[in-house]
């Protein structure tokens, strides 16, 4: 009996080696494809969405073990153009009773610090693991099974979102700093459609496992 049960796992090994890899890959694609479908993401040209928040002034705590400071963000708004890998965000934060306003660009041309807030999005990950080579693996977090997966911007920058078992995007992470050992997360929560785009309207982000960002989303517009 025993032998019988060896070779029965021997012939599975083999069999599963002897899947083609484009078999494989044909099934993480047909996974992303419901994925975007689930989200109406396909044909996804632009989305702009703004809301307000909080978010942190990275590396100005006085104190190495404090949290950075939280200040209001009056305005928050993130355009995004996917056919150039493109993002602007513009804030308005409010700190000493005064506004400060922010402009931040992200292009594939600027650094990873500064492009992966493009591919941190629910949207700009998936168009990262379906331009790139991705993996899908199931994984349990929590006591809640989420299918993971995980791509690499120009073979070099790992990028790994969890999807939910309602096809959503709930966590993408990547690392960032010279050494690449600094992990940033975003959150996403509420998903509620805007012009048929499923958009989470409960936005969260940390670095280093310090919350940096809190964001409701008031609107969005989409273009397709």
């Amino acid at each position: 009996m025993m032998l019988n049960s060896r070779a029965a796992a021997l012939g599975l090994a083999c069999l599963l080696a002897a899947i083609p890899a484009s078999h494989l890959g044909q099934d993480s694609r047909a996974f992303l494809a419901n994925v975007s479908k689930t989200i109406g993401a396909d044909g996804l040209r632009t989305i702009q969405f703004s809301g307000m928040g909080s978010n942190a002034g990275v590396g100005q705590n006085t104190n190495p073990n404090n949290r950075w400071p939280l200040v209001r963000v009056r305005n928050y708004t993130q355009e995004i153009d996917f056919a150039a890998n493109f993002s602007h965000v513009r804030l308005v934060r409010v700190q000493d009773n005064s506004d400060q306003n922010q402009d931040r660009y992200s292009s594939a041309a600027s650094p990873w610090e500064v492009q992966s807030s493009f591919w941190l999005t629910p949207f700009g990950f998936l168009k990262g693991a379906t331009t790139y080579e991705s993996n899908v693996k199931s994984e349990t977090v929590q006591g809640t099974m989420y299918n993971v997966v995980s791509f690499s911007v120009d073979n070099k920058y790992k990028v790994v979102g969890y999807i939910n078992d309602k096809d959503l995007v709930e966590k993408v992470e990547t690392w960032i700093g010279e050494k690449g050992d600094t992990l940033v997360e975003a959150y996403y929560r509420d998903y509620t459609d805007f012009n048929g785009l499923q958009v989470p309207t409960m936005i969260t982000q940390k670095q280093a496992g310090t919350l940096s960002l809190i964001l409701v989303v008031k609107d969005a517009k989409v273009g397709k």
